[in-house]
C-alpha cells in the first residue's frame, strides 16, 4: 500500500514510522530542516516501548514528485490545510482517500450544509472553499489521534504516551476503501486504531481534552502535569471541560468531560500540549479550529459559558501578541 504523509511534524512523523513498520510504502511531503534531515538520515521515532529508524520511500517538498498514492494522510496544522490542499492533486487517483488528522473542529464538520452556523465555521476553516473544491467530501476521511508526541529535533520524534490511539471515520458514517487497510497496517506497526461510525462525536471527545487543558496551558505556559497538580488550575480544567462537553451535547453528541480521570492520571505528565508546543516554537497556532469556532458554535446555540467566554479571547490575544494568529 502506497501511503503519503503530508506534514512531517510530531504526529506525521510518528504515523510515518508506524506505517513503515507495518509494511506500507511510505513517503512524506515536508519542507525545511525536517525534509533535509529525513533525506540525509531517514526518520527516527522513539516511544516508551517501541522505536523505528529507517529510510522512507520518498521525501519531497513537491507532492508531484511522489506519484499516485493509495492513501494520503494530512497531518499539517489546520490553518495550513487550505494552502496545502490544492497541491495534493498529483497524489490522488480515482480511489485515493484523504485522511485529515487534526485537532479542533475540522473543515469538513458541517459537510455541505447551508446554515448560518455552517457558513460561519467554513469561513474560518476553509476560506474561499479551497479544500472542498480540490479534495472534496467524497474522498475525505476524518481522523482523531491521541498521542503525546513532539519533535525532538528535525527528523526525530519522541512519543511520551504509552498508549497511542487513532480513530478514523467517514463524515457520513459510511465505509471507505482506506479505513480497514490503514487500520491493519498501523496495527501491525503497534498503533491502536478504531473505526467509528460517528466521527463527529470523536471530534468533540478530543476537543474536551484539548480545550480543557490547552487554554490554561497556553496562558500559564506550563505542562499538563503542573496544571493538574495545582488546585486552582485543576478546577479550571474541570470547569472548561464541562463547558466544552455541553457544546457537544447541544450539537446532539453524548459527550462527557471525564476531567477527573485526566487529572488523576496526568499529575506527573511533562507533556506540553500541541498548541503550547507551537507557541514555544513560533509556529502558527490552531486558534480558530481549537478555540474560536467551538465558542462561536456555542454563541449561536445560545449557550452561556462564562469560562470559555473569558479564556478563549485571552488565548487568542496571546497568540496574536506572539504573531502566530491573525483573526479574520
Amino acid at each position: 500500500m502506497r501511503v503519503c504523509i503530508v506534514g512531517a511534524g510530531a504526529v506525521g512523523g510518528h504515523l510515518a514510522g508506524r506505517l513503515a513498520a507495518g509494511g506500507a510504502d511510505v513517503s512524506v511531503v515536508a519542507r525545511g530542516p525536517a525534509l533535509d534531515a529525513i533525506r540525509a538520515n531517514g526518520l527516527r521515532v522513539e516511544a516508551t516501548d517501541w522505536a523505528f529508524k529507517g529510510r522512507l520511500s520518498g521525501a519531497e517538498s513537491d507532492p508531484a514528485r511522489l506519484g499516485l498514492q493509495d492513501v494520503v494522510l494530512v497531518t499539517v496544522k489546520a490553518p495550513a490545510i487550505p494552502e496545502v490542499a490544492p497541491t495534493l492533486m498529483p497524489l490522488l487517483g480515482k480511489d485515493t482517500d484523504v485522511i485529515f488528522i487534526c485537532n479542533g473542529v475540522p473543515w469538513w464538520y458541517f459537510g455541505d450544509a447551508d446554515s448560518e452556523l455552517a457558513r460561519t465555521a467554513r469561513a474560518r476553516l476553509d476560506p474561499h472553499g479551497r479544500i472542498a473544491a480540490t479534495i472534496g467530501l467524497k474522498r475525505t476521511v476524518g481522523g482523531v489521534i491521541y498521542s503525546a508526541c513532539q519533535v525532538e529535533e528535525p527528523g526525530v520524534v519522541r512519543v511520551r504516551s504509552p498508549v497511542n490511539r487513532l480513530i478514523l471515520g467517514k463524515p457520513d458514517g459510511g465505509s471507505a476503501p482506506s479505513l480497514q487497510a490503514v487500520s491493519d497496517v498501523l496495527s501491525a506497526g503497534g498503533m491502536t486504531v478504531e473505526i467509528s461510525s460517528n466521527i463527529r462525536k470523536v471530534v468533540w471527545d478530543k476537543l474536551v481534552v484539548n480545550m480543557g487543558s490547552g487554554l490554561i496551558s497556553i496562558l500559564t505556559q506550563r505542562a499538563t502535569g503542573h496544571i493538574y497538580s495545582d488546585p486552582v488550575a485543576a478546577d479550571l480544567v474541570r470547569g472548561v471541560s464541562e463547558e466544552v462537553a455541553s457544546i457537544a451535547r447541544a450539537m446532539g453528541e453524548n459527550v462527557h468531560s471525564d476531567a477527573e480521570t485526566r487529572i488523576s492520571y496526568g499529575r506527573n505528565s511533562k507533556h506540553r500540549v500541541s498548541m503550547l508546543q507551537d507557541l514555544d516554537s513560533g509556529r502558527q497556532m490552531e486558534i480558530d479550529a481549537q478555540c474560536v469556532v467551538p465558542l462561536e458554535i456555542a454563541t449561536q446555540l445560545g449557550l452561556k459559558l462564562p469560562l470559555l467566554n473569558v479564556l478563549v479571547p485571552l488565548v487568542r490575544m496571546r497568540a496574536e501578541e506572539a504573531g502566530l494568529y491573525s483573526r479574520l
